[in-house]
């Protein structure tokens, strides 16, 4: 019994912090633009193809939205009926899923 009250009390402290700490809708964006610029300079050093993948970005970021679930919040984007999951934001901080497909 002491046992499961303290799972209790330690997943209630652990749902407290990360409700706290959940990143705003503002900072879930800037934070998602920044690491993809991030990534676009890294696999595209060439300027040419680093424009076409900016502007791609920028499109790609105009049908960003995010889900809040109150202890965490999803990013992803909806084209042409299919939605692709591309970060998820908890603990003040944004983590960006590998595998994108933008």
């Amino acid at each position: 019994m002491k046992t499961l009250i303290r799972t209790i009390i330690i997943l209630a402290i652990l749902a407290g912090i990360m409700y706290i700490t959940i990143p705003t809708e503002e900072n879930h964006r800037t934070m998602v633009e920044k690491k993809l610029t991030e990534r676009i300079k890294k696999e595209n050093p060439n300027s040419l193809e680093a424009l076409g993948e900016k502007i791609m970005m920028k499109l790609t970021m105009s049908q960003f939205e995010i889900d809040d679930y109150v202890v965490l919040n999803i990013g992803h984007i909806t084209h042409n009926g299919e939605t692709q999951y591309i970060s998820i934001g908890m603990f003040n901080h944004v983590f960006l899923i590998d595998r994108l497909d933008l």
